[in-house]
């Protein structure tokens, strides 16, 4: 392709998407070094916080890995590669939505913190550390997709209401994600089992040739210890045959 066509396919679609997202990470930067420095007051951090949700949208670049993904799938030649790239691409998929619920209850939870009834405050994860404040609220996510339970439930309006809408999203998208992967096993299954068919027939079909080839070869040494006016029995032109097939 030429430089000219590549660079008005992208000024007609990802360019107006990147340069809204590099603004916005310059004046999220303009921000806090403006905060910093004490130039520029926002009160007690709690707009600063808001704002650094508006980094979600970088999200917005994973579809630009949704075609990358089909290509390189067009690309391998074995179905059972590409039936297993299918589901590996579905378990991530599952594993980067948990991790969009995981952060959005985790931010519901300091959401307020002046108040007391919070699930952040409840499981005390302040004092735990982020790693541990990240991993209970991707396993709470993992759980609203699965008939599982943990210590963590929602302790205020907010935080039940947002798990009602998690509950009910995830019913959809978790009954999707069981039917397609048990589809593409299936088709698994059926593929394994016509390359066992198929095998089945090879070792036949040598079975039956190695038989053939020792009734031959005991036809070829009795005449020929005989002595006699030997002359090619009908396996011998069978097994004439059977090479000029072969060959």
């Amino acid at each position: 392709m030429r430089v000219s066509k590549i660079a008005r396919h992208y000024a007609m679609t990802w360019l107006p998407v990147d340069l809204l997202l590099v603004l916005l990470d310059w004046t999220l930067n303009a921000l806090l070094l403006l905060s910093d420095d004490g130039i520029a007051d926002f009160g007690s951090g709690v707009f600063l916080e808001k704002v650094h949700y508006l980094r979600l949208l970088r999200l917005l670049r994973l579809l630009k890995a949704t075609s990358i993904i089909s290509v390189l799938s067009d690309r391998i030649q074995s179905e059972t590669m590409r039936i297993l790239v299918r589901v590996l691409k579905l378990l991530v998929f599952i594993m980067l939505i948990n991790h969009l619920i995981a952060c959005s209850w985790y931010a519901v939870g300091i959401n307020d913190l002046e108040r007391e009834d919070t699930w952040v405050k409840a499981n005390d994860l302040k004092g735990k550390g982020k790693v541990y404040a990240y991993t209970t609220a991707l396993h709470w996510s993992i759980t609203q997709f699965t008939p599982a339970s943990m210590e963590v439930v929602p302790m205020k309006e907010l935080e039940r209401s947002f798990t009602i809408v998690v509950i009910v999203s995830a019913m959809v998208i978790f009954s999707s994600f069981i039917s397609t992967i048990t589809n593409a096993m299936t088709q698994l299954r059926n593929l394994n089992s016509e390359r066992s068919a198929e095998l089945v027939k090879l070792r036949c079909f040598f079975s039956d040739h190695i038989r053939f080839l020792l009734r031959w070869l005991r036809a070829f040494r009795a005449a020929f210890t005989s002595q006699t006016n030997w002359q090619a029995p009908e396996c011998t032109v069978k097994m004439s045959a059977f090479w000029n097939y072969c060959r």
